[in-house]
């Protein structure tokens, strides 16, 4: 049994090495293209790109979070952040806030109605991802949580925290037109303003997925750890009762 008992740990030992040594976005160093993580105090610094954002409406950042209202908050940009047409692209927002909502809000959006880009919710709090996934069948969550959308030519995907919300061979391409950038409120000529607070957001110019999921590497390490674990047990239970 001590044998087992060692083996088994070896396999955990592994799989937490192997989950630690995973970033928490594949290929996400490479591919950062604009980050925004709320440690100045009144303001908003793109800390790998260039396009800094306008705190506007009462807006406000501190404790490493930008916070808003609800009602006027919110932060506008000069730029289109998310790459547009057929381009490749994700965005992954860290943010906690409302869980029912009475109205359409929206944690960031960018473009114009019909091919625009936005993750937010719907009256009553379902949540929903640009305009091509108007419904998601997933309720808006208590608590802060990581919203990470990806979309290129193989289809788009939705993630709250490690769940696949969607799944969709749809690429959805976001238009050049309409308005910049903005957190905290939709595109003109919506209002749509989002209460609560955002800890980060990050934009990258290609599809990333969750990976605090386990890779292929390390299930690998987990299974042959518990094929070990099984096998020196069954080894021990011969002995034990004297079976070849």
């Amino acid at each position: 049994m001590a044998i087992a008992r060692r083996l088994a740990a070896y396999a955990v030992r592994a799989l937490i090495v192997a989950a630690a040594a995973a970033p928490a976005l594949s290929g996400a160093d490479a591919a950062l293209i604009h980050y925004y993580d709320f440690a100045t105090p009144g303001a908003v610094f793109d800390e790998v790109g260039t396009s800094n954002g306008l705190l506007l409406g009462g807006a406000t950042v501190s404790g490493n979070a930008l916070h808003l209202d609800g009602s006027s908050a919110y932060v506008q940009f000069a730029d289109q952040l998310v790459p547009t047409g057929n381009a490749t692209y994700s965005v992954l927002v860290r943010a906690s806030g409302t869980p029912n909502p009475g109205t359409f809000t929206e944690i960031v959006s960018q473009g114009a109605s019909g091919t625009g880009f936005y993750i937010g919710t719907r009256p009553g709090g379902e949540m929903r991802a640009t305009d091509y996934f108007l419904s998601t069948g997933f309720t808006f969550p208590s608590g802060v949580h990581d919203y990470l959308f990806s979309s290129g030519p193989g289809g788009s995907r939705f993630y709250v925290d490690n769940l696949l919300v969607v799944n969709s061979p749809t690429q959805a391409a976001i238009t050049s037109s309409g308005t910049a950038t903005r957190f905290g409120r939709q595109f003109d000529i919506y209002a749509e303003y989002f209460a609560g607070d955002v800890s980060s957001v990050r934009v990258f110019d290609s599809v990333e997925v969750p990976a605090a999921v386990p890779e292929p590497a390390a299930w690998s390490l987990l299974i042959a750890g518990f094929a070990a674990v099984g096998a020196a047990l069954r080894r021990r239970a011969a002995r034990v009762l004297g079976v070849n």
